[in-house]
């Protein structure tokens, strides 16, 4: 059974695809260069299946990126995600962070050790924000500090 061979707008020709295609820095672009460059080979173009083979994506991702860069052009391939201005923002502000790591040098207020719950616990306090312990752990990896445990001795 013969797969039909995906068309491509030639908005670039096969040279021009090849230097994007190994010029790319960003690993996704990359990723989506090659898959138009292999669809796009003068001699031998690969089927979305063989492609998919290729680059690891799914055949039915091949031919939407085909369509993405049939319709748009380069910009099609482009990845947004690194300009998505619309991220979440820090819950603590600069200042806030540094609050926090002068309180991590010191016990908690319920003692013990600090944890991400206990860290989630202070911004609630110092923010009026709920959050996760996720993110108390992140905000402790983010300012340096590492995993702590207690030893035998302390534990007793």
């Amino acid at each position: 059974m013969a797969q039909t061979r995906i068309k491509l707008t030639p908005h670039l020709s096969y040279k021009e695809l090849t230097g994007r295609y190994r010029s790319c820095k960003n690993a996704k672009e990359r990723s989506r260069w090659q898959t138009i460059w292999l669809l796009s080979r003068p001699d031998n173009p690969l089927s979305a299946e063989e492609v998919a083979s290729v680059v690891g994506f799914s055949a039915d991702w091949v031919r939407k990126l085909a369509h993405r860069y049939n319709n748009y052009g380069t910009q099609g391939l482009i990845d947004f995600h690194c300009y998505n201005p619309g991220g979440k923002k820090a819950i603590l502000t600069p200042e806030q962070q540094a609050k926090l790591s002068q309180a991590l040098l010191s016990a908690p207020p319920d003692g013990g050790l600090w944890s991400g719950p206990k860290v989630s616990r202070w911004i609630a306090l110092e923010t009026g924000l709920k959050t996760t312990a996720v993110t108390g752990w992140n905000y402790l990896i983010k300012l340096g500090f590492k995993s702590q445990r207690l030893s035998r001795n302390q534990a007793e």
